[in-house]
């Protein structure tokens, strides 16, 4: 049994003619009455009363009548909801972002909150370097991240520029220049995050 099927078995039933329903299905009398064959085939029970002139509906029919328009004002509901989807009237935006970039984050919700307002928006903490895979497998639809990732499955699009800052006590030798080097930066010692991240890989890594 197919959507198709049903559709044409309520055209029937509606019209209460098969040529009638051929005419509303722009179909051939013969197709339709070919579908409603496969169907009672399929059920092993007579939909329609052949011995009546318009179409009365046997006690298999009225049972399955009501079953087809719930199914069809499903199938309705179905696309409504996509369409509503696909132009932002409804749904869900789920969003991963850690300590660090949800602060980007938060102040742009209220406006997108403005312009659409039956999206439900969530937001996912979450480590930076987790990010990436929960995209991946589909857990966050969009994830706000401080490093480009190198997944090549992932698009990535700058939205704000920051820079990393050094920050040392009012009296290390540091403090007086304008202009550190990186190999001075590696003579010292830092605090670090323990949990790693890209970022903390690239500080690392330069130094």
């Amino acid at each position: 049994m197919d959507i198709n099927q049903l559709e044409v078995f309520l055209a029937v039933a509606q019209e209460k003619s098969f040529s009638r329903a051929a005419e509303t299905l722009h179909r051939t009398q013969p197709a339709v009455s070919q579908a409603i064959r496969r169907l009672e085939t399929e059920l092993g029970e007579s939909l329609f009363d052949r011995s009546s002139k318009d179409g009365t509906l046997t006690a298999a029919g009225r049972v399955l009548f009501d079953f087809a328009q719930q199914m069809m004002n499903l199938r309705h509901h179905a696309h409504s909801a996509i369409r509503e989807l696909r132009d932002l009237h409804r749904g869900k935006l789920s969003l991963g972002a850690n300590e660090y970039t949800v602060m980007c984050l938060l102040p742009l919700i209220p406006v997108f909150r403005a312009r659409h307002p039956h999206i439900k928006i969530e937001v996912k903490r979450s480590l930076a370097s987790r990010i990436p895979g929960e995209i991946l497998g589909r857990d966050v639809e969009i994830g706000v991240v401080s490093f480009k990732p190198n997944d090549q499955a992932i698009k990535s699009v700058p939205i704000a520029m920051d820079e990393l800052a050094l920050i040392v006590a009012p009296d290390h030798p540091l403090a007086a220049k304008k202009i550190v080097s990186v190999r001075e930066l590696g003579a010292e010692s830092f605090i670090a995050h323990n949990v790693p991240s890209p970022y903390r890989d690239k500080v690392v890594k330069d130094f």
